[in-house]
């Protein structure tokens, strides 16, 4: 298909039954998937009507026809896992993940990880979900799975007929006995899967990306984890892999969702209106605007980003979460530190020091200063900016000084420590 992202997944499949509390998760996590990674959320709906609260407006929506002979137990939620299956195999030659609803990915981590697979051939299993940890039971859990369409086709013996598929499942619920002391057809469908898989020779990647259990970069916020007790540079720069988020979504998940996503870094492909040398380097995540240009040698970190028409010279380093403003130019070898903000038409002279900790060490925790340049302001060659200050408006630092304290707008400062020189005329007009 014609990919619009930065990663090897097309689309990710979802299901979804008459289960209320699941409809929000979809059309929160459906902007996700499509305006975060360019993957394509699509979503299989198992009932007798798809309910009109379900937008349409970030993924598609397909129904699966609820099947009344295989109803294990009319007094459970109706759940078919089986339509992760059967939807992705309706895409033969797009790649499809396998996810659940409340599972949200932070970073391209696994998708990078599963990129050096051949997907004419290859099905991986990521292993993603918390309940197999202890579990008695042998099975891949049905979410993390990556294949072609055709491949799911294959591996899992599929027909053309969804009516016949499920029946053949349900009918094979004395194979596997009795799951959470009450026939429940989600656990059965994924033991018949794990069957199947385990039948399939081809070709099954056990990426173990996930050890189904959850981790310091995999969190469920069932009690262990909000707004306030996150790390936002963790989180900004990409540095958490997935969330798995309650049930059900009420208005605190919701604005924790909305958290999320306005801290998380994007990985979708824009179309490249900058220019960067064939040396450099852009993390996944970063944002560059358009008209910038990056030359030889330099390193965009992910989670920076980098405003319109701008200058980097050679071997820029720009750390995570860093922002630089429209119309900067950066001399040679300048490296901006996280905890560095600048703001549009600044000047950093060839080899200018920034710091981002007052007493840095090898060891322990690093306390982040942040240090603020002021549009228009400029800084002369190896000058030295202390972090903590401010540089104010259309101020300027003279070549070769230290900065340990604020700069007044319109103000030139010389020499270590710098001092007060003088007060410049107005700038022209930007």
């Amino acid at each position: 298909m014609n990919k619009k992202n930065r990663l090897c997944v097309d689309r990710c499949i979802l299901v979804l039954n008459n289960n209320p509390m699941y409809i929000d998760f979809w059309n929160y996590s459906s902007k996700f998937w499509k305006t975060k990674y360019g993957i394509i959320p699509t979503l299989f709906f198992y009932g007798d009507q798809v309910p009109k609260e379900l937008s349409k407006e970030f993924g598609e929506i397909y129904q699966l026809p609820f099947i009344e002979e295989a109803t294990v137990n009319p007094n459970r939620d109706w759940v078919c896992t089986w339509g992760l299956f059967y939807g992705a195999s309706q895409f033969p030659e797009d790649i499809c993940m396998l996810c659940g609803l409340d599972q949200l990915p932070l970073s391209d981590k696994f998708f990078k990880d599963i990129e050096q697979y051949d997907f004419d051939k290859d099905y991986v299993i990521g292993i993603g979900d918390a309940y197999t940890r202890g579990s008695p039971y042998d099975w891949y859990p049905s979410s993390h799975h990556v294949a072609k369409g055709k491949i799911y086709k294959k591996a899992l013996k599929l027909n053309e007929s969804w009516r016949e598929q499920v029946l053949e499942v349900f009918d094979k619920r004395g194979d596997y006995g009795e799951m959470y002391g009450g026939s429940d057809f989600w656990g059965l469908e994924e033991l018949h899967s794990t069957y199947l898989l385990k039948q399939y020779k081809d070709s099954i990647v056990h990426k173990g990306f996930f050890d189904g259990g959850l981790n310091e970069n995999r969190f469920d916020t069932r009690g262990r984890i909000s707004m306030t007790n996150i790390n936002v540079s963790k989180l900004k720069s990409g540095g958490y892999s997935e969330v798995c988020l309650p049930r059900p979504m009420g208005n605190k998940t919701k604005d924790f969702v909305d958290f999320l996503y306005d801290n998380s870094p994007s990985y979708v492909k824009k179309e490249e209106s900058y220019h960067c040398h064939e040396t450099s380097i852009i993390d996944s995540g970063a944002e560059v605007g358009d008209g910038t240009s990056i030359w030889h040698f330099s390193h965009i970190c992910a989670g920076a980003k980098i405003g319109k028409n701008c200058s980097i010279g050679q071997n820029v380093f720009i750390a995570p979460n860093v922002t630089i403003g429209d119309n900067v130019k950066i001399q040679n070898g300048v490296s901006v530190y996280t905890g560095v903000e600048v703001e549009d038409y600044v000047f950093l002279g060839p080899h200018c020091v920034f710091t981002n900790d007052l007493y840095p060490r090898s060891y322990g925790d690093w306390s982040i200063t942040p240090t603020k340049i002021r549009k228009g302001a400029s800084i002369g060659a190896n000058a030295t900016i202390l972090c903590g200050v401010e540089l104010g408006e259309f101020s300027m630092v003279a070549c070769g000084s230290v900065v340990t304290k604020n700069v007044e707008e319109k103000t030139l400062v010389v020499g270590n420590p710098a001092k007060f020189k003088k007060k410049l005329k107005d700038p022209p007009k930007i």
